[in-house]
């Protein structure tokens, strides 16, 4: 098994892969994971001026999805989060953190057991990866936080 290392958000393939969640559109169906990892450039308009955005399609798919439960657009939604970042924050990392933001506060206990989460064995074997080859990767204890890069600047 030969494991690809990309740089940025990361390998939704491979994602889509670790958790079985189909985009909501395709009702169940299998989604092309070939094309999941690559970026999609689309026009969206903010207050009527257009700008460039570079996604996901998962990312995109997500947007359609959440423009259409509240009942909008995905170019009213892309303004909402124009207006809601700080300067310092490009509109697609915003785009991106709202996404997940929004699908976290949706989240249960109860879709999570649905979904099979909660088992990191059964994660690894769902996307095709064994689970032998964490035994020899030494671990930070539970209650150790993650490294954060932005701290050190």
């Amino acid at each position: 098994m030969q494991i690809v290392r990309r740089s940025g958000i990361g390998n939704y393939g491979l994602w889509n892969n670790l958790f079985q969640t189909p985009m909501p559109e395709y009702s169940g169906n299998e989604i092309d994971k070939s094309a999941l990892s690559n970026l999609v450039i689309r026009n969206i308009n903010i207050l009527g001026k257009r700008t460039s955005v570079r996604l996901e399609p998962a990312m995109w798919h997500a947007l359609k999805d959440i423009a259409r439960r509240e009942n909008s657009t995905v170019h009213k939604i892309c303004t909402a989060i124009h207006f809601s970042r700080t300067d310092e924050t490009s509109l697609t990392a915003a785009l991106r953190v709202f996404v997940m933001l929004y699908y976290r506060a949706a989240a249960t206990e109860d879709g999570h057991a649905r979904a099979g989460h909660g088992d990191f064995q059964a994660m690894l074997r769902r996307a095709n990866l064994n689970p032998t080859m964490f035994n020899s990767v030494a671990a930070p204890k539970d209650d150790e936080p993650c490294h954060d890069r932005q701290a050190d600047k």
